[in-house]
C-alpha cells in the first residue's frame, strides 16, 4: 500500500516525513521473494512469465536471479511516476533495476513509458533507443529490454463467446 500514492504521483518521500517505512519495504520485498520462489518452483526454463503491476515489481529481478534463462514480461496497470517523484523514494534504484531485468515492459500510455525511460536515464544513467516497428530498447547488462505501449484489456465479445461454449464448465 505504501507505494500506491507514489505510482499515482501523489506522494513524496522525504527524510523529514514518516511516509517512508523501512519495515513496510522489507515486508514488500519478502512478499515478492515468496511469490518469485513459488513461480520458479512451478516453471520450466522455456516458460514465459508475466508479472503484473507494481505490487510484484521486485519479483522480476528475483526470478531472474534464480533462473537466468527465464523469459519475463511485466505490465504496469497504473501510471509510472515522474522521475522527480520516483527519486524521492529511497529505494528507487532497486525498483528500476528490477524492471530492467524483464525482457519486455508494457505500459498503458506513452506518458508512463516516458516517465520510466527518463527515470532510467536520470537515476541509472541508462540510455534508451528507438528501433524500427515502434519498439524502444534500454540496454541493460548486454541485453535489450524492450519497452512497449499498449492497452491491456479483455475483449468482451470473445469472453462471452468462451463463457457460452458448452465445452467450458463454470463451477
Amino acid at each position: 500500500q505504501f507505494l500506491r500514492p507514489l505510482f499515482y504521483n501523489s506522494s513524496l518521500f522525504t527524510q523529514q516525513t514518516s511516509d517512508w517505512d523501512r519495515e513496510q519495504w522489507l515486508n514488500f520485498a519478502k512478499v515478492n521473494r515468496a511469490y518469485s520462489d513459488a513461480v520458479v518452483r512451478s516453471m520450466a526454463e522455456s516458460n514465459l512469465v508475466w508479472v503484473h503491476d507494481f505490487h510484484l515489481i521486485l519479483t522480476i529481478a528475483q526470478i531472474m536471479r534464480k533462473m537466468r534463462s527465464a523469459n519475463v514480461g511485466f505490465f504496469l496497470h497504473t501510471p509510472f511516476p515522474s522521475s522527480d517523484i520516483l527519486r524521492t523514494l529511497p529505494v528507487c534504484e532497486d525498483l528500476l533495476r528490477s524492471l530492467l531485468c524483464a525482457d519486455l515492459l508494457g505500459f498503458q500510455f506513452w506518458e508512463y513509458a516516458r516517465h520510466f525511460l527518463v527515470s532510467c536515464k536520470i537515476v541509472l544513467s541508462q540510455e534508451y533507443q528507438f528501433h524500427p516497428g515502434g519498439v524502444i530498447g534500454v540496454e541493460n547488462g548486454g541485453r535489450q529490454v524492450r519497452v512497449r505501449v499498449s492497452h491491456f484489456a479483455i475483449d468482451n465479445e470473445i469472453l462471452v463467446e468462451k463463457l457460452e461454449d458448452p465445452a467450458i464448465a463454470i463451477e
